[in-house]
């Protein structure tokens, strides 16, 4: 290996690993566009550290070391034998490091799934779980139970733009050249280094935004035109129906509650939270009445320590509803 491929090589570590000043960002964006083969290989390699998905204090993958085992197998054999050994290597080394990431990494009882399909990378939460990861450029993101996050594998590098169905908190790495982007099926964000939380799942009648620190621009994704923008302290509802937004103060300390195991409601619909408890204990609930829909709620429980039949209680001292279970099935009634 000469001097300039251990320098490319010594960038795309730092780059995946801690991030690179914009001099040396710029240096390898244009090493990458160079060629096919240069796009491959980073794309490869990036493979590798996508166990930064396991990054969390009970599981660590040690990169250093998986890199320098790398660089020690690639100096064996002729030029040619080396290409393919490394191909080798590296399809292997991202194999394991996958399979340990999906068998180690999990939160309370729930797990992670993690497919590539074609060149997206998808990450779900299932349904009882929360999962805890970082993107490929230091983003931390947690994902709420039934949800899902897909990126491609361009992601750090031609684009930061992640589509996402359900919950999810980020807390954004700061890349003037690469705004990060969230794309759902009725609201976009555009994100300038920040904390926020949304959550738009498909069968929810809302999408909410609420907005820790920084700043964030909503987009309508029909007419790809910017609706507001928020500061911090800001909470964002979209009615799906209506198309109508409207923004509010609120609280952020609680927003992500959920991240902690606690199950919050800032003021939600009934229907929400009845989707939200079906998600969280994996039940199903049928409101009775649709003058019921319409009824929001506020409350806080910590998941663990309450089971759904305390949370429905809490729900039914107020007065606006009772509570009936048929077998697997919990039915709210007026």
């Amino acid at each position: 290996m000469n001097a300039n491929n251990e320098y490319i090589d010594d960038l795309m570590t730092t780059y995946l690993s801690e991030g690179l000043p914009a001099n040396e960002l710029k240096e390898l964006k244009e090493w990458i566009a160079d060629s096919p083969a240069n796009k491959r290989l980073f794309m490869q390699k990036q493979e590798i550290w996508f166990s930064n998905v396991c990054r969390d204090k009970t599981v660590a993958f040690d990169s250093t070391k998986a890199y320098q085992q790398f660089c020690s197998r690639r100096k064996k054999g002729s030029k040619a034998r080396v290409i393919a050994f490394n191909r080798q290597i590296f399809y292997r080394v991202a194999v394991v490091a996958l399979v340990v990431c999906v068998s180690l990494l999990s939160y309370w009882q729930g797990g992670v799934s993690v497919t590539k399909q074609f060149a997206d990378t998808t990450i779900e939460a299932p349904l009882g779980a929360k999962t805890k990861l970082y993107l490929p450029d230091g983003t931390l993101a947690w994902l709420n139970a039934g949800s899902k996050l897909v990126y491609s594998q361009g992601f750090g590098v031609e684009n930061r733009s992640v589509h996402l169905v359900g919950e999810a908190y980020f807390e954004v790495v700061k890349n003037k050249d690469l705004p990060f982007k969230v794309h759902t099926t009725d609201l976009g964000i555009q994100v300038y280094g920040t904390k926020f939380n949304i959550r738009n799942y498909t069968e929810d009648d809302e999408v909410v935004v609420n907005l820790l620190e920084g700043k964030v621009s909503l987009q309508d994704v029909y007419r790809e035109k910017n609706i507001c923008y928020m500061a911090p302290g800001e909470k964002a509802v979209l009615n799906k129906k209506t198309k109508e937004l409207r923004k509010t103060i609120t609280k952020q300390a609680n927003v992500i509650e959920w991240t902690k195991g606690y199950l919050f409601f800032d003021e939600d619909l009934l229907v929400d939270i009845a989707k939200k408890l079906e998600r969280e204990y994996s039940v199903e609930i049928e409101i009775d009445n649709d003058s019921l829909r319409g009824y929001r709620f506020y409350g806080s429980f910590i998941v663990k320590d309450n089971s759904l039949e305390s949370v429905l209680d809490a729900l039914t001292a107020t007065e606006h509803l009772k509570y009936k279970q048929e077998g697997n099935k919990i039915v709210l009634y007026k």
